[in-house]
Order: C-alpha cells, then sequence, then structure tokens
C-alpha cells in the first residue's frame, strides 16, 4: 500500500514541476512578446488565449499545491500509524514475556502439587517413586522449551 502512494507521490511531483515549467514559461513568452515602446496595439484574440492559457496554468498549480497539502496530511496521519504499530509491537512482545513466565509457573505449581501428593500419599512405593521421576523430567524438559522460547 505504501509502494502505491510513492507512486503515486512521483507521479504528483513530475505533473506539479510541469505545472510549474509549463507557466514560467508561458509568463516569460508573454512577457517578452508584450511592446513596451511606442505605438501598442494588441490583437484582442490573441491576448485573450495568453490569458486564458495563464489562467488554466494557475488553475493546474492550485489543484497541485491542493494535493499536496493531502498528501502532507497523509503523510502525519502514516507517520502516526507507525508509531502506534511499533508500540503495539512492543507491548505483544511484553506479552508474550508475561505469558511465557505464566506457563512457567503453572508447570512449577504442577510440579509442587504432584510432589506434595506422592509424598503425602500412604503408599510410597516404588511405582510413586518412578512416578515421580517421569513428571519431575517432564517438568525440566518443559522449563527447557520455555527457556528456548522466551529466550
Amino acid at each position: 500500500m505504501q509502494i502505491a502512494h510513492l507512486e503515486a507521490w512521483a507521479l504528483l511531483e513530475r505533473d506539479h514541476s510541469g505545472s510549474l515549467l509549463g507557466a514560467t514559461e508561458a509568463l516569460k513568452a508573454s512577457t517578452v512578446r508584450l511592446p513596451i515602446a511606442g505605438k501598442a496595439t494588441v490583437d484582442i484574440q490573441n491576448l485573450k488565449d495568453a490569458v486564458s492559457s495563464a489562467v488554466e496554468m494557475m488553475q493546474a498549480m492550485a489543484s497541485s499545491m491542493w494535493s499536496l497539502s493531502k498528501v502532507e496530511e497523509m503523510n502525519s496521519l502514516v507517520a502516526e500509524l507507525v508509531s502506534l504499530a511499533a508500540k503495539e509491537k512492543a507491548l505483544l512482545e511484553r506479552c508474550k514475556d508475561f505469558l511465557s513466565a505464566l506457563a512457567a509457573i503453572q508447570v512449577n505449581s504442577v510440579f509442587c502439587f504432584m510432589f506434595q501428593a506422592l509424598f503425602m500419599s500412604s503408599s510410597a512405593d516404588v511405582v510413586h517413586y518412578e512416578y515421580f521421576q517421569q513428571v519431575k523430567d517432564c517438568c525440566l524438559r518443559w522449563r527447557h522449551h520455555l527457556g528456548k522460547v522466551s529466550g
């Protein structure tokens, strides 16, 4: 989307430069043709054409200038949008970090709960010990995985 606006901007700038150059050349040509000494006579049709051409050029320049103010306004809005997107990205990163920390806390709490349940059971035999070791290994692997994801 930004590239389309940049391309439109380039076309607008080229048209604006062309309009300014055309207006400048037309005004120079009109002033050079004006007689400044002696008896000045004017061909009404030529004068009318010259004035009409100057008015058309001025209207073209006015519309270009209006478009430029709209582009400046859009540029300001795009800059604000970029700033907001950067802030949103930073907040999402913080949210990801908080969720990773929460997952680690949940794993620790499950581990503590199972550890407590195993040692509070009345029949702490080898099966419970092996189960405890499996839970512990699983929790350690999960912690390691969380460290890779959040780091």
